[in-house]
């Protein structure tokens, strides 16, 4: 059983740490314990991947925030300020090797979101977005309920 509150800031602090472009990542969750029975380390990717992709989408100086919707089925939610994604691209997401990252960007392979999607997929859950209405997205990491505990410590 792992603590997904620890697992999320544990993702965070990693990708803060990566320190690039002196953007600060939020962390909202639970003061106690989220006991989850899931891969701990699957979670910890896609939320670094996830976290990785929106600092990378947002301008210096942003902020990227992670939070817990504590409604179940649980959701872990990542948005950030940058330009979002054109309509005409977002069926691509989750696609290997697409990436919407420019030149001026810090170049990707485009596998980021293809493997959150597919570790999503293998533990039960899914991954989706939402995007603002004039810049800015939102991540919505689904949990699978079967994952979920009550229990606490």
């Amino acid at each position: 059983m792992s603590d997904l509150a620890e697992v999320i800031r544990d993702a965070a602090d990693m990708t803060q740490r990566a320190g690039h472009k002196n953007v600060t990542v939020w962390v909202d969750v639970p003061d106690k314990p989220l006991w989850v029975r899931l891969p701990e380390d699957a979670i910890r990717q896609i939320l670094h991947n996830v976290l990785r992709n929106a600092v990378d989408a947002s301008p210096p100086g942003a902020q990227v925030t992670v939070r817990v919707d504590t409604t179940l089925p649980l959701r872990i939610l990542v948005s950030d300020v940058g330009p979002g994604i054109p309509p005409h691209l977002r069926d691509r997401v989750f696609k290997p090797f697409f990436t919407t990252k420019t030149s001026n960007s810090e170049p990707g392979m485009g596998l980021g979101l293809s493997v959150c999607h597919g570790l999503m997929e293998a533990i039960g859950g899914k991954i989706d977005f939402q995007c603002g209405e004039v810049s800015g997205i939102t991540f919505k990491i689904h949990l699978p309920s079967d994952g979920l505990t009550k229990e606490e410590s």
